[in-house]
């Protein structure tokens, strides 16, 4: 599961009017809420330096979707049905 789909998802749930966002990203990506938020966590203590590279190495920047490169490569799964 790369980034970019990963974000794709991400902003698809968060624009769903009267859904559920976890719900929505668990169908889109197999990722719980529970692990979101222990990722998110953990995110927030990573160094500036950390967090850049992860990005990097995900094609992405911090700014855009650094916590979703940082998904992708703690939960780098087979999607439930990545189409990008």
């Amino acid at each position: 599961m790369t980034a970019q789909y990963i974000l794709r998802v991400w902003n698809e749930a968060r624009a769903s009017e009267g859904a559920d966002f976890y719900e929505n990203l668990k169908a889109g990506t197999g990722l719980t809420e529970e692990q979101v938020t222990t990722a998110f966590a953990d995110w927030n203590r990573l160094s500036y330096e950390e967090a850049f590279q992860i990005s990097r190495r995900q094609g992405l920047t911090v700014r855009e979707g650094g916590f979703q490169a940082y998904l992708a490569e703690q939960y780098g799964q087979t999607p439930v049905q990545e189409t990008l």
